[in-house]
């Protein structure tokens, strides 16, 4: 069932400030940064002219009684589920996508995630690298084993301003994994780029099968790794 969120993300958008910045992995570039947003989803992480369309394909769940996620996931297979500019990719079949979150009362909630991505260079000068992310303190709404969670993510690529944001949604079953694990990337802002999709566009994507499955990834080594943030909008890039 789609959920009528407008009223509350215009409500909370008067009222959101921006509390914490955070970089990716220490070999992050200064100039790209991640912000973190306040609680209730605000208009930059959540653009109303893209509500509608993107609740037809995933619940946005708001509230402030989520639960404290802890745990290792993936999804597999980790699936497209609808792109806004471009209907033939949808139920595209992606890279798994293994996502962790570390809760405590002392730090909040941290996120971890990683993906294969044969479009980075890797340090030996082939093609393929895990785009790694770490988000410290990330924002997350909801009610009982229903969340919402997000970031924001500021780039350059091709040395023009982007900005992206990136929303996680499910339900958490501390048996299984996260049932109905969900993930909307938004591009939030593009400085006019013209390499990238226009401003707006978004994918949605989860586990095919429902559940993002409990998987210790974090204790077995990746092969090459990538972090620069530029990569992050490769999704958005036009197709030549």
């Amino acid at each position: 069932m789609r959920k009528d969120t407008s009223k509350k993300i215009r409500t909370a958008a008067l009222v959101a400030v921006l509390v914490a910045v955070t970089t990716f992995v220490s070999c992050k570039k200064d100039k790209d940064k991640v912000v973190i947003i306040t609680p209730d989803v605000p208009e930059e992480v959540f653009p109303v002219e893209v509500q509608d369309s993107i609740t037809r394909y995933m619940d946005i769940y708001e509230g402030t009684t989520p639960p404290h996620l802890n745990g290792q996931f993936v999804s597999a297979p980790h699936m497209l589920i609808h792109a806004s500019y471009d209907n033939s990719e949808d139920s595209t079949l992606y890279n798994d996508r293994y996502v962790a979150f570390v809760y405590s009362e002392d730090n909040g909630l941290d996120f971890y995630g990683k993906q294969w991505d044969d479009s980075i260079v890797n340090p030996q000068g082939g093609h393929g690298a895990y785009y790694e992310e770490h988000i410290s303190n990330m924002k997350i709404t909801g009610t009982g084993e229903n969340f919402s969670c997000y970031y924001n993510t500021e780039g350059y690529p091709d040395g023009m301003y982007a900005k992206q944001s990136t929303i996680f949604s499910g339900s958490w079953d501390e048996k299984v994994g996260i049932r109905d694990f969900k993930v909307a990337v938004i591009l939030v802002e593009t400085s006019g780029n013209p390499n990238l999709e226009p401003k707006g566009a978004f994918r949605v994507l989860g586990d095919s099968d429902g559940v993002a499955e409990i998987n210790n990834w974090m204790g077995k080594s990746s092969e090459s790794r990538s972090c620069d943030s530029s990569n992050a909008f490769n999704m958005f890039r036009k197709k030549r």
